[in-house]
């Protein structure tokens, strides 16, 4: 191993926890699989969503992982064909999305927090009050 400039790293097998590059991968990788849709088997989307996380563009990087593996980027299936010239006029586009959007159902939001508010009784007769606001 030395002879190859590389160096043995040791993880712990049971304390996933101190594995964080790895715990990140996998909170996308479960984020990116959620949202392909419920219709569909984890494992039947599993090589859509992993050819998608292996071609976004990392901000820091400013390249994909497969990028820095092969080189160049990698070639996306819609690459392998012709633009069409046929182009779908406007009005026709905005009435699918209209059906589309209108045969989505509704979901409420969840309540932030559902504990309440404590106000010491002294504030209600003050004449002023100091609020703390913390932005950036």
């Amino acid at each position: 191993m030395k002879l190859l400039g590389s160096h043995r790293l040791r993880t712990t097998a049971y304390h996933s926890m101190s594995n964080g590059i790895i715990e990140h991968f996998h909170r996308t990788l479960k984020a990116a699989l959620r949202a392909h849709g419920q219709d569909t088997p984890w494992f039947q989307a599993l090589p859509l969503v992993l050819l998608g996380i292996r071609t976004a563009v990392k901000e820091d990087l400013e390249f994909s992982s497969a990028e820095l593996v092969y080189g160049s980027p990698l070639r996306l299936p819609c690459q392998f064909f012709l633009p069409s010239l046929d182009t779908v006029p406007d009005t026709t586009y905005l009435s699918k999305l209209k059906s589309i959007m209108s045969q989505i159902s509704f979901v409420p939001t969840r309540a932030q927090s559902s504990h309440t508010l404590f106000i010491h009784p002294d504030l209600q007769s003050a004449k002023f009050v100091f609020i703390r606001h913390d932005a950036s």
